[in-house]
C-alpha cells in the first residue's frame, strides 16, 4: 500500500480537465469519482472508444491528463509514439491483464504509468493525482509482473464450481440465472462470487469479468 500522502501531495490544481477512455461505465465512473473528490473544479470527459477520444484531440480539445483502459475498442499498444495522438498530454494506462511485453511497450510509446485494475482504489487515486502533475509511477506494473506475470492472483486457487460461476459472470448472467444453470441456490452463487473477489483481490463483478475474459491462462478445467 502507498504511504499516507500530505494534503499538498494529494491536492490538484483548482481546475483540471481529464479524458477517461474505458469500455465499462463502472470503471469510468470510478475514475471520475477520484477527481471529483480531490478537485473542486475537475471536468471529466468520458469516451467508450479510443477513436472518439482521438477525434476530439484532433479537433483541438486539450486535457491535463488522459486515462486509457487498454481494453477499450480501437486501442492498440502498437501506437507509437503516443505523443502523436495525445499531443504530449500525460497519459496513464489501466489494464485488466499485465504482461511483460505490454508494460515495456507502454513505457516505450510514452505513457507515464500503467496500472493493473487489481490495484486498490486509494492507490489508483494517489497515482492519478500525481500523474496530473507529471509524476510517473511504474511500481504496480512491475510488481504485478513479479507476482503473477500477467495472471490475476487467485485464479489458480479457484474450485471447479467457483470457476464455473466466474465463467458465467463473465458472460453477463445474473446470480439467479447462474443458480438455475448450475443447479445451486442464488445464495450459494453470491457466496462463491464473494469468495472469488476475495481470492483475486478484484473490486467488483465487472473487474472480475474483465480479468477472466482477458486471462488466456484461466483454468482449463472450467466446463459448464
Amino acid at each position: 500500500m502507498l504511504c499516507a500522502k500530505s494534503a499538498e501531495e494529494n491536492s490538484l490544481p483548482q481546475s483540471i480537465r481529464v479524458a477517461i477512455a474505458a469500455p465499462y461505465p463502472s470503471i469510468r465512473q470510478s475514475i471520475k469519482n477520484i477527481f471529483y473528490t480531490h478537485g473542486r473544479r475537475s471536468e471529466c470527459v468520458e469516451f467508450d472508444s479510443f477513436h472518439a477520444l482521438e477525434a476530439e484531440i484532433q479537433n483541438g480539445y486539450e486535457y491535463d491528463l488522459i486515462v486509457i483502459d487498454t481494453g477499450i475498442d480501437g486501442f492498440s499498444l502498437s501506437y507509437a509514439p503516443l505523443e502523436s495522438i495525445t499531443r504530449g498530454t500525460n497519459t496513464v494506462f489501466l489494464a485488466a491483464s499485465i504482461g511483460r511485453e505490454s508494460v515495456l511497450k507502454a513505457k516505450e510509446i510514452g505513457a507515464i504509468s500503467m496500472l493493473p485494475l487489481t490495484v486498490a482504489r486509494s492507490d489508483i487515486a494517489a497515482i492519478l493525482i500525481n500523474a496530473v502533475k507529471g509524476k510517473s509511477n511504474w511500481k504496480y506494473a512491475f510488481t504485478a509482473l513479479r507476482s503473477y506475470d500477467g495472471r490475476h492472483p487467485g485464479f489458480d486457487t479457484l474450485t471447479d464450481k467457483q470457476g464455473q460461476v466466474v465463467e458465467l459472470v463473465s458472460k453477463g448472467l445474473l446470480n439467479k440465472q447462474i443458480a438455475v444453470q448450475l443447479s445451486i441456490t442464488e445464495h450459494t452463487v453470491k457466496v462463491h462470487v464473494t469468495n472469488v473477489l476475495r481470492k483475486t483481490k478484484l473490486a467488483s463483478r465487472t473487474h472480475l469479468a474483465i480479468a477472466w475474459l482477458s486471462d488466456s491462462n484461466k483454468p482449463a478445467s472450467v466446463r459448464i
